[in-house]
Formats: structure tokens, C-alpha cells, sequence
């Protein structure tokens, strides 16, 4: 238990090789019932490789309630593996204050197979930034909702619009094209719904994409999605123009998506090493919500 610290809770710098961070709690008690933050961040990073907060068991997750940051001096991290972690919420359900200004996640300068991937991020402003022209980081099979202004910004800047392909922008992640989600078609099955789409990715030419489709009970204010709940993973390759297309993609309501707002993100797969993920998508609501109930707002 790392808590009620006044800086970070844990700082690491110029770190190498195979280091671990496992089955800690920053920033509650021991019953994890009563928030204890720390004074910044839970875990601070600098100038280090290969490291691992979290990993694949859950035995190995982290409680973070006030998240990670991850910044160089002399040299960019790499090889950073942010897996499988409870980030702004404990594991008794115990959210972070809501005063905190800072995201989730904030990365700048990290590259080299840095991934994000399988945590619960929830409770913050943004939910993961990533910032450095060089940065390129791989954001998958997360759960990221309930935060106030983005799910995902590159560049820390709001919005990262398309742009034509070959999407030959800079900036972190590339300024990777989010997917777009058209084509809705929804059937009641009784009580339930199945839910039919088509998403379409337009960036580099010839170039493999893992596509992501999340659902989340109420869209972004923003109106650029966040992803209670992923229901469907698959990759696309895009022709020879940059532009590429996966129709009638079909799930149902309340087996595998969980509302009717629906978002997409693009990741860029080279065959052996995912690289860096698009923002979220524009949110598309399926359908209108019946009735809103405040224990599903709390949920």
C-alpha cells in the first residue's frame, strides 16, 4: 500500500531490463474503501526501458487512483508495458476524488513496442494522453469510460481531426486516422437488440489496421467516444488509395454491448508488433435510451 504520499507515490528513472511493478494500491487504505491519494501521480516514470506495471495475471494488477506519468530527460522510454490495471477506481469500486486535473494515463516521448492494454481506466479529465512527436504506443482491450473530457487525445490538443490518406501527419502515435463507424442497423430480438454496422478506416496505403469497436451507455460530451466494452476486434487492410472497409460487422444487445453508444479505434499492425492507436471515434448511438436510471449512471 503506497499512499497519502506528498509527490508521486513511486518514482522510477533511468530503470533497465525486465522490471517489474505488481499487486500494489496507491492511494487508498487497506480495505481499499476511503480514498488516500498521493500528492501527483501514483507511479512517475523517467528515462526507462523495459518495464512492466501490472502484467497478466490479476494477482499482478495495480490499484492506481491518481495513474501514471511517463516523461524523458536524456533518452525516450521504451518497452513500457502498462497491462491489466485498476486506474481511478479500486478494486471494491471505491472511484477517485473528482477534483483531480490530471489523465489516467499521460505518456511523452515513448515508443519502441509500448503498449497499453487490458486496465480499467475511469475517473479522470482525460483518460490516457499521449504527447512527443516520436511517441508511438499501442492502446488495446482497455475499458475506458466515465471520464470527463476524452477518452484518448494525441497531442493533449482536443480533437485530433482526420485527415486524407496516406494520413502522412506527425505527432504522437502518427496522429493515427480514427475508423469510422457508419451504416447502423438495428433489429429488437424481443427484449434484446442486434446491432448491425460497417466501419471504414482511410490512412496509410496497403497497411494492416486492428480495428476495435467499444460500446458505452451514453456517448462523450465531446462528442468523440470513450469504450465501456469492446465487441469486436479484427483486422482490415487497406488498398493500394489508403482506404479500407469491414461491413456488416453484427452483435447484440445486452450479450456483448452494453448501450448504444458506439466508437471505434484504429491501432497499425506491421505483422509482428502493434504500433500506435488512433483517438476515439466519433460516437454513433444505435438507438435512443429508453429510460436513464441512476444505478446505471453510477455503474
Amino acid at each position: 500500500m503506497i499512499s497519502g504520499n506528498d509527490e508521486n507515490g513511486l518514482s522510477i528513472q533511468d530503470a533497465t531490463y525486465s522490471n517489474l511493478v505488481q499487486g500494489n494500491t496507491f492511494g487508498t487504505n487497506a480495505d481499499e474503501s476511503l480514498n488516500l491519494p498521493n500528492g501527483f501521480k501514483d507511479i512517475s516514470i523517467i528515462d526507462s526501458t523495459y518495464l512492466t506495471i501490472g502484467g497478466t495475471s490479476t494477482g499482478y494488477a495495480n490499484v492506481l487512483m491518481s495513474g501514471i506519468r511517463g516523461y524523458t530527460f536524456d533518452h525516450p522510454i521504451s518497452h513500457l508495458e502498462i497491462r491489466g490495471n485498476l486506474i481511478g477506481i479500486s478494486r471494491t469500486g471505491l472511484p477517485r476524488p473528482g477534483s483531480y486535473i490530471y489523465p489516467g494515463i499521460d505518456l511523452d516521448d515513448v515508443t519502441n513496442q509500448s503498449v497499453i492494454s487490458y486496465n480499467t481506466i475511469t475517473n479522470f479529465p482525460k483518460g490516457i494522453v499521449i504527447r512527443g512527436e516520436g511517441s508511438n504506443v499501442a492502446i488495446l482491450n482497455n475499458r475506458i469510460y466515465n471520464n470527463a473530457i476524452r477518452g484518448i487525445d494525441l497531442n493533449n490538443d482536443g480533437v485530433t481531426l482526420n485527415d486524407p490518406p496516406p494520413d502522412a501527419d506527425l505527432g504522437p502515435n502518427g496522429l493515427q486516422n480514427f475508423p469510422i463507424i457508419s451504416n447502423v442497423e438495428v433489429t429488437p430480438i424481443g427484449e434484446a437488440k442486434q446491432v448491425m454496422l460497417d466501419v471504414s478506416i482511410a490512412s496509410k496505403p496497403s497497411t494492416t489496421y486492428y480495428i476495435q469497436l467499444f460500446s458505452i451507455p451514453f456517448c462523450s460530451p465531446s462528442g468523440y467516444g470513450e469504450g465501456k466494452q469492446i465487441f469486436y476486434s479484427n483486422p482490415v487492410t487497406t488498398d493500394s488509395n489508403g482506404y479500407g472497409v469491414i461491413e456488416e460487422v453484427p452483435d447484440f444487445y445486452p450479450l456483448h454491448i452494453i448501450g448504444p453508444c458506439l466508437t471505434a479505434t484504429a491501432t497499425e499492425f506491421d505483422g509482428v508488433y502493434y504500433l500506435g492507436t488512433s483517438e476515439f471515434s466519433q460516437g454513433v448511438m444505435a438507438w435512443e435510451p429508453e429510460q436513464i436510471f441512476l444505478p446505471m449512471i453510477l455503474k
